[in-house]
């Protein structure tokens, strides 16, 4: 963690910490992203470090928010030890139901949070690590094992996805915001 912490440092350095809304931002390098891969809501993965005691009580306004954006539906998936593969079958099921929620309900994917909370960051599965890396809703370089003098105790990143439908990439649901949330601790 202390090699993330330096990482992290740099990044903030180099790039700036958002003041407004006290998170680290790094921008991603373009190539199968999705169809909008030249849109900074794609291409630009946020990361808020939580330091309340209980995380609920954060004060830091999530991305969304800082948007304009009104949320009308928040889907929470809860992990423990979880494989990769049944948070990548539960993603492209709430993204195949995107379009369903816009039709019937005239809900649109602006006005839709997923929100993925990791029960403990050493637990973990390994798998779950490799799938949230590859589709860039993690990145362990840039957890900070303090913020403003105080333990995190939740790693917070944003950003928007477009999960691919097949392996050639070129066919992708549609979008949808996505918090991952590690709390550093279980329990």
């Amino acid at each position: 963690l202390q090699v993330a912490e330096s990482v992290a440092t740099e990044i903030m350095e180099r790039r700036g910490l958002d003041k407004r809304r006290q998170c680290l931002r790094r921008r991603l390098s373009t190539g199968a992203l999705s169809v909008l891969e030249h849109d900074p809501e794609v291409t630009l993965v946020d990361y808020t470090p939580i330091t309340a005691a209980r995380p609920i009580d954060n004060r830091a306004p999530l991305r969304p928010s800082s948007m304009g954006r009104t949320i009308k539906l928040c889907i929470v998936i809860t992990m423990y030890n979880e494989g990769g593969k049944e948070l990548d079958l539960t993603l492209k099921a709430i993204a195949a139901n995107m379009v369903n929620l816009e039709r019937m309900c005239g809900i649109s994917w602006k006005e839709v949070v997923v929100l993925a909370v990791q029960d403990g960051r050493m637990k973990m599965h390994k798998s779950m690590e490799a799938y949230v890396t590859k589709h860039r809703i993690w990145d362990r370089r840039m957890l900070l094992a303090e913020h403003n003098g105080a333990p995190v105790t939740c790693h917070v990143f944003e950003r928007t996805v477009n999960l691919a439908r097949s392996r050639t990439n070129r066919d992708y649901y549609p979008s949808m915001q996505v918090i991952f949330a590690a709390k550093e601790k279980n329990g």
